[in-house]
């Protein structure tokens, strides 16, 4: 069975589900629960945290995706937001 994973705005691939609950774990601390981020099937979510609230979240969290999936990020900005594309390490 696959690993359950969560979507990220602007990156080409999913996260761990764990590190989504951790993400949502700081996150509810700063504003209170959310509870579509954690029901993203069904309540139509808007599509997971963005990147930049990841580094927010979880400092460092690139470079732990990038180890447990055996990838690299390529960082691009695009009209002034940050983005990832996953590529094979």
């Amino acid at each position: 069975m696959a690993e359950k994973r969560a979507p990220v705005q602007r990156l080409s691939c999913r996260i761990p589900w764990d590190m989504h609950l951790r993400a949502y774990e700081a996150y509810s601390k700063r504003w209170g629960p959310q509870p579509a981020m954690i029901d993203l099937e069904g309540r139509g979510c808007r599509g997971g945290f963005s990147v930049d609230e990841l580094d927010e979240l979880i400092p460092g969290w690139q470079q732990e995706l990038e180890t447990r999936d055996g990838m690299r990020l390529l960082h691009e900005r695009r009209l002034g937001e940050n983005y990832f594309k996953a590529t094979p390490a």
